[in-house]
């Protein structure tokens, strides 16, 4: 799916406000998180992308550009928290909603409960992650004041800085390319009035006022008082604590699809007899040179990333995780969308220089127990141990289901597989 194009709307004191719509169905209003927020160039961020390509498969999402930040009006004197309400007016005018399900991340959760708050005929519902109501739990890490004193005084290294913790990348190019992202959405000193005007938002005593519904979610493990403080405050909140995104994602799903006909579910038990399912592995290269080098620590750690990469990427493209093999995931899908989570996988793991094979194979295997057997699986195992790392690869039978579709497949020509008396043709997966 291409960007959508940059629409312009003015609110009502005389800032010009830029917004993108894209999909179809009920509106689901996407918060900015302020200061940095860019609609011309999140499309090109991995990451930000599948989030909105997840929320537009069943929803008409509508985001904007704050006053101040991307492509609204950027040099603005005036900058307070209900400032910033008129920018939501504008837009919500413009694109004639009545109502609407309201999304908030982490900063810009601070801006959904206000408006909930102050224009609670506009918000149905709210989904809210990793969300705070006031600051008083600001300050309260070194990291915390780290950062502050950082963006006082040296506003690149704080882009710098903001770019590796947001991210976690590892690799250089990749945490520039973020980096540059932050540069272009604002200026320092409009972003520092930014934060003023959110940091104004003290809501923890009025949460009990708010009655639209709630989903709150928080990664368990994560200092999380502030988004309790949310949870506990607001009457008509469900609250998730998730370990991966993958989680995560599956809750949202299944609130956003409230009201909705339910899909077909795409687990194991589910799957029919004899339907065709493609299978995907990862593996995870040299993992046992690597625990021995860095140390098991550091290895799991790897691993983690690993994991969460190939969890989020089932999630955005409705796969379905059969099992963990220990170096790597079993992965089953009713459709060629593999190969689109595959690619997905291998750019973040490759920005995060976590070297990983994946393989891939269509087929009828055999269902049972929660797991699937056969010649089908066992192809795609040995697919995938053909891979480099690094790389996608697949069976004939994967490039023929994909025909017509935007992908590139690389003859490899064939290859001797354990197990299988004749050679098989095998093709390197790139973006078309």
């Amino acid at each position: 799916m291409d960007a959508p194009s940059i629409q312009y709307t003015r609110s009502t004191d005389g800032v010009n406000i830029a917004y993108t719509e894209v999909g179809e169905g009920p509106p689901l209003l996407v918060m900015p998180r302020i200061p940095f927020m860019n609609s011309a160039e999140i499309w090109l961020m991995p990451g930000f992308r599948e989030e909105l390509l997840f929320f537009a498969r069943h929803h008409r999402v509508i985001q904007y550009d704050n006053r101040g930040s991307g492509q609204s009006d950027r040099q603005i004197a005036k900058m307070s928290a209900e400032d910033l309400l008129l920018d939501v007016d504008a837009v919500l005018a413009a694109t004639r909603v009545e109502r609407v399900l309201v999304y908030g991340h982490t900063e810009a959760s601070e801006l959904a409960l206000l408006m909930a708050l102050r224009r609670p005929e506009l918000v149905e519902r709210l989904l809210l992650v990793d969300p705070r109501a006031s600051h008083r739990w600001d300050g309260q890490s070194s990291e915390d004041r780290a950062m502050r004193q950082i963006a006082e005084t040296d506003w690149d290294l704080y882009l710098r800085v903001t770019a590796r913790l947001q991210a976690g990348l590892r690799e250089v190019s990749a945490m520039d390319a973020l980096t540059e992202y932050l540069r272009r959405t604002t200026e320092a000193e409009v972003a520092l009035l930014l934060r003023q005007a959110v940091h104004s938002i003290e809501l923890a005593d009025e949460l009990g006022e708010i009655e639209a519904p709630a989903l709150v979610l928080w990664r368990a493990g994560s200092p999380a008082n502030a988004s309790r403080e949310v949870a506990a405050g607001l009457p008509n909140a469900t609250t998730v604590i998730y370990r991966h995104q993958a989680e995560a994602r599956e809750a949202i799903a299944e609130y956003l699809s409230e009201g909705r006909t339910p899909e077909v579910d795409t687990r194991v038990a589910a799957a029919p007899a004899g339907s065709v399912r493609t299978i995907l592995f990862t593996d995870l290269a040299a993992s046992t040179a690597l625990t021995q080098s860095v140390g098991d620590a550091r290895a799991q750690e790897v691993l983690r990333v690993h994991d969460e990469a190939v969890r989020d990427a089932l999630s955005a493209h409705d796969g379905e995780e059969v099992k963990h093999t220990g170096d790597g995931i079993m992965a089953s899908f009713g459709s060629a969308a593999a190969v689109e989570a595959a690619l997905q996988m291998q750019a973040v793991l490759n920005a995060a220089e976590v070297p990983v094979r994946i393989g891939m194979n269509a087929g009828e295997p055999i269902a049972e127990n929660d797991d699937y057997f056969g010649s089908a699986v066992q192809l795609a195992a040995r697919v995938c141990a053909e891979a480099e790392p690094g790389q996608v690869l697949a069976s004939q039978v994967v490039r023929d289901l994909c025909r017509g579709k935007a992908f590139r497949f690389v003859d490899r020509g064939e290859a001797s597989l354990k197990g299988f008396a004749e050679a098989m043709r095998l093709f390197v997966v790139a973006v078309g």
